[in-house]
């Protein structure tokens, strides 16, 4: 039986300048990139969403960064629909029956228009070469 000895030297070097990253880039700077591939993303789901006769489900795509957790620490950015003024997005994004009468019977179905996953689809790609692209280039201009 053969052993095999390996050595990985350099290990600490490495968690050191993660340290010195993770302490030159600011909450602000990395939820900043994060909103940016955030945008692009509801830009996408802006120009897939079906015009309706009111124009709101296009007006309630929104990119916002979400409340922090901590101070300290940067929060996640996000794509979304603001509910108050679509409330019927998911039905638009998925379908859904129609019903009628009292009894609620089903009397025919929606098909649904996808706009939200198409446009995650399309620039996921995209975002995630930019979002590490931008971090790359804050790296390379923090002091020190």
């Amino acid at each position: 039986m053969n052993l095999v000895d390996i050595q990985i030297s350099g290990f600490e070097k490495v968690e050191e300048n993660i340290a010195k990253v993770i302490r030159q880039l600011s909450p602000e700077q990395i939820e900043g990139v994060l909103l940016e591939g955030a945008n692009v993303i509801g830009q996408a789901a802006i120009n897939l969403a079906p015009i309706g006769p009111t124009g709101n489900l296009k007006r309630s795509i929104v990119a916002k960064v979400l409340q922090r957790n901590s101070p300290g620490e940067a929060a996640p950015a996000i794509t979304a629909v603001d509910y108050r003024i679509a409330p019927h997005a998911h039905l638009i994004e998925f379908g859904h029956l129609i019903k009628r009468g009292k009894r609620g019977k089903s009397t025919g179905f929606v098909e649904p228009h996808p706009f939200m996953r198409p446009a995650w689809d399309a620039t996921k790609d995209q975002v995630a070469g930019a979002i590490v692209e931008e971090f790359h280039s804050l790296i390379e201009e923090a002091p020190g």
